[in-house]
């Protein structure tokens, strides 16, 4: 998959010195999955991961038409909090233990393989 081409992606700063990826698209209005799409599949991945979106659900002011669309975007890093407020951030304490559990079901499921192969070698040398 291809990430939307008419989308700019910018890292700026907020008024607080946070870190802040802003998207534009100079035409249309951005969408939630077209934003998914841009961070997942631009810059060959460099995107890739979690972040905060700020709404601003301002109007533009008489005589300012605006053509296109912009979205802020704060990278959430596992461990870190949240980068607006600073709350630990529940999703990562439920996400560590799936993966966690994940990680466990996949070396199980290795380590059964690997004594598959191993019954099967026998098998094989005590028919031979």
């Amino acid at each position: 998959m291809k990430a939307p081409r008419k989308i700019e992606a910018v890292w700026d700063q907020d008024t607080h010195d946070n870190s802040i990826l802003v998207l534009e698209k100079e035409e249309g209005k951005l969408s939630l999955e077209e934003v998914k799409e841009f961070l997942a599949y631009s810059h060959n991945g460099a995107f890739k991961g979690d972040y905060v979106l700020i709404v601003r659900s301002e109007e533009a002011q008489e005589g300012e038409e605006h053509q296109g669309d912009q979205w802020g975007l704060y990278k959430v890093e596992p461990g870190a909090g949240c980068p607006v407020c600073g709350n630990e951030i529940p999703f990562y304490e439920v996400s560590g233990k799936i993966d966690r559990k994940i990680d466990l079901i996949k070396r199980m499921q290795a380590e059964m393989d690997h004594r598959a192969e191993v019954e099967e070698k026998a098998v094989q040398l005590i028919t031979e």
